[in-house]
């Protein structure tokens, strides 16, 4: 793409020399001060006096209507004065106006001359833009070695668009001998001044390890800062990171959003892609009618994979009417391009027939074979397709001898072949009879399961007239008793988990089974019934995200009771209450909270969904919690802390904040079930169990928190955060989980701000420590007036 200049390499390139400056630097100062119209006063009578710079200064406010009437003929006018008297600048517009017929009739050989005049004189801009003249062959030869000298003398002035065609040269090997490492060099001296496509092109080469190790992270990295630029190459790219959860934690809700910033450009395979998403449910409902609106804007900019999901809605019914008419005619459209599905599918058409087309096992036969030439069938597919081209082939062929099929199987890509009973004579054609029947597959406890435990055991029964040969589940080959019975123990992460089902009998024939698990969050034990989540919560907060840590069984110290039930039932108020969806919300607990556990996912998980300056990110933390012994500094204990090794095992809570801090989220809210201190008999720290912590301290640094950070703490910094043992809860957990299912709310206006919430809280707590002989006072750091809660 060519770049027009700006006002500021337009003016800051020409030289000037004696009083002339003076006067041209009249008209610039009030240029930049907005005051066109004086500034037009004083180029145009120095332009009439001869000064090149004013005239190219005139020229420029005519080209783009500053100070007087846009007019590119009287742009031309004056550019042409200001480069017949050499000016590059000039020269360089001139050029621009001839190639984009601004002002004059559109002439790329006259571009070029002027290109080729300024980029003799060494002007960045036209060196480009000339580059781009020959790599296009635009009013000159098309000639990809001359293109790279002159995006080479762009370059290496800085200039970043050429710089970043440089990079593609090097990149396809144009012009030049391909290498990737020199394709990097450039395209990241582009990319670091922003230049969106080279960060693009380098997302690329670091997805690819092409030029640079591969390294997906650093790939979603480039993506992301192309795609906020409105790249709408990075944006699709972007989005096949979130949907194949490379360099970033799979996401098809963040999948749908790229996608669709890409589709709205009118680029092709985000459209399909994005109608993809439509037709199966991922990261948006389901909607056939969307499906088919993305996919027919892919198909006709001749995209051949959403040419052939729409030929298979049309073929379906899905999104529109059945109409076998127009099914036939886009799978051709995308089997002409040698898309296998539609290729397969135009082979299933022909061995069956329908209303448009007859049978034809010859032809069914060639569309088969071409199929399966690729990559882009399955294998399961692609052996299906090699046993319908020896069945059809036998047809057509009765006489043909029964190792036909054996041969046809291994000339066409099959995986594996046995052939049938050898003593079976040459001329009973029975031997080609083939079993195209798949095994019927039953999941025990059915298709949708429901758990609230880790791991569980998938069982179920594949039934066949044949012998089961295998079965897969969640991509490991299970044993099989004689009945064809199976069971498989899975770990099951929060919220679903699609785990696939395949069964092959011993003709080949396979069957695939999807079954949907999903772990719910136990029933923990509340003795008070009005600690429920509100099931009936309007909440919604798309760009929010949480992550729960709960201790109380710790490694090798007091436990900390009921922290673990209690981060359990947060994880359900923060999505009734917060309104966080359970795809962004984390919950760690025991043994996955420990040190490394913990710090995994503050800086691994948490960016991966956090948008900069958008999300609002919520952190829960219950468990023990100490100071050091000077006060100086604060830890959260995670679950193989030592309290005697404060330094070398426990979370500093300042690296902890900068750690959230470096994310430049939205905000930060802190729930913090624990304390950091609190006066111990003879002055000695120790940990009890029903305490959440236990330390001398000095001093507190809660008022450093950032500005855009909340902090929630159980107690003020001498007091012990205690738990309940009537209620089975910690005591600032519970009445801050109350508050946030809506008690807290004292006006009623169906909003809940940071003090209304610590209000609620701290009366309660102060309350029921006082009735049990203690003192404990919640905390509260941030604005309070800042709303946490709304439904």
């Amino acid at each position: 793409m060519k770049l027009k200049n700006t006002i500021l390499t337009l003016l800051l390139s020409i030289s000037l020399i004696g009083t002339t400056y003076a006067d041209y630097s009249d008209g610039l100062k009030y240029y930049n001060e907005g005051d066109y119209g004086q500034a037009f006063v004083k180029w145009s009578y120095m332009a009439k006096q001869g000064d090149s710079a004013s005239q190219a200064g005139l020229g420029f406010m005519y080209e783009n209507g500053k100070g007087v009437a846009q007019d590119g003929k009287q742009a031309v006018k004056w550019y042409r004065k200001a480069a017949d008297q050499g000016d590059a600048s000039a020269q360089s517009n001139l050029g621009w106006m001839y190639e984009n017929g601004k002002g004059v009739a559109q002439d790329d050989k006259q571009a070029v001359k002027w290109y080729r005049k300024a980029a003799d004189q060494g002007d960045a801009r036209a060196q480009y833009n000339l580059g781009v003249m020959y790599s296009d062959g635009k009013g000159v030869a098309q000639d990809d070695k001359r293109a790279v000298k002159w995006y080479r003398k762009a370059a290496n002035q800085g200039y970043a668009s050429a710089q970043s065609n440089l990079g593609f040269m090097y990149s396809n090997g144009k012009g030049v001998a391909q290498d990737g490492k020199q394709a990097v060099k450039w395209y990241r001296k582009a990319a670091d001044q922003g230049d969106a496509s080279a960060q693009s092109n380098l997302g690329w080469m670091y997805e690819n390890g092409k030029g640079v190790a591969q390294d997906d992270k650093q790939a979603v990295k480039w993506y992301r800062k192309a795609a906020d630029q409105g790249d709408a190459r990075a944006q699709y790219n972007l989005g096949v990171m979130y949907s194949d959860g490379k360099g970033v934690a799979q996401d098809d809700k963040r999948a749908v959003k790229w996608y669709r910033k890409a589709a709205n450009q009118g680029y092709a395979s985000a459209q399909s892609n994005l109608g993809f998403m439509y037709s199966n449910g991922k990261g948006v409902a389901q909607d056939g009618k969307q499906a088919v609106k993305w996919y027919r804007k892919a198909a006709d900019q001749g995209d051949a994979s959403a040419q052939s999901n729409l030929g298979w809605m049309y073929s379906d019914g899905k999104g529109v009417a059945q109409d076998d008419k127009r099914a036939v005619k886009w799978y051709r459209k995308a089997a002409d391009q040698g898309d296998a599905s539609a290729q397969y599918n135009l082979g299933l058409i022909y061995e069956y027939g329908n209303s448009v087309l007859d049978k034809s096992y010859k032809l069914a036969i060639e569309y088969y074979k071409n199929s399966i030439k690729g990559d882009e069938l399955s294998t399961d597919s692609k052996n299906l397709a090699v046993q319908k081209i020896a069945k059809l082939t036998a047809k057509l062929k009765p006489n043909k001898e029964k190792s036909s099929f054996a041969e046809l199987w291994q000339q066409y890509g099959g995986d594996s072949y046995t052939a049938t009973d050898d003593s079976t004579d040459d001329n009973d054609q029975t031997a080609l009879v083939i079993d195209e029947q798949p095994p019927v597959i039953h999941i025990t406890r059915g298709d949708n399961i429901s758990i609230t435990e880790s791991q569980t055991t998938l069982s179920g029964l594949a039934i066949d007239d044949s012998t089961i040969a295998e079965i897969i589940v969640d991509g490991d080959a299970v044993a099989i008793s004689t009945s064809g019975g199976f069971s498989a123990k899975l770990y099951v992460p929060f919220g679903k988990k699609e785990v696939l089902v395949s069964a092959t009998d011993a003709k080949g024939n396979t069957a695939i089974k999807s079954v949907t698990i999903t772990r719910k969050e136990a029933t923990y034990k509340n003795k008070d019934k009005k600690l429920i989540p509100p099931l009936d919560s309007k909440a919604n907060n798309p760009n929010a995200v949480a992550l729960i840590i709960g201790i109380d069984k710790y490694e090798a110290i007091a436990n900390a009771q009921w922290a673990e039930s209690d981060a359990g039932m947060f994880y359900d108020f923060a999505n009734k209450s917060l309104g966080i969806s359970t795809d962004r919300i984390k919950l760690i607990r025991g043994d996955k909270s420990d040190m490394r556990g913990i710090w995994k996912s503050v800086e691994q998980w948490l960016p991966a969904y956090v948008d900069e300056r958008k999300s609002d990110v919520y952190v829960y933390f219950a468990g023990h919690g100490l100071a050091s012994e000077n006060g100086d500094d604060v830890y959260l204990i995670p679950w193989d802390g030592d309290p005697e090794l404060l330094k070398r095992t426990a979370l500093r809570r300042s690296e902890f904040v900068e750690t959230l801090k470096s994310l430049n989220a939205a905000s930060v809210t802190l729930f913090m079930d624990t304390c950091y201190s609190g006066k111990a008999k003879g002055g000695k720290g120790v940990l009890v169990a029903d305490a959440r912590g236990l330390r001398i301290v000095k001093k507190d640094k809660t008022s450093d928190l950032p500005p855009n950070f909340t902090l929630f703490s159980a107690a003020a910094n001498d007091e012990t955060a205690r738990s309940h043992p009537s209620l089975k809860h910690g005591l600032f957990s519970y009445w801050m989980m109350r508050g946030l299912g809506g008690e807290a709310d004292m006006n009623n206006d169906s909003k809940l701000t940071n003090g209304e919430l610590h209000s609620f809280v701290s009366k309660k707590v102060q309350q029921t420590a006082t009735t049990s002989g203690y003192k404990q006072h919640p905390q509260l750091v941030g604005d309070k007036d800042k709303v946490i809660a709304s439904w």
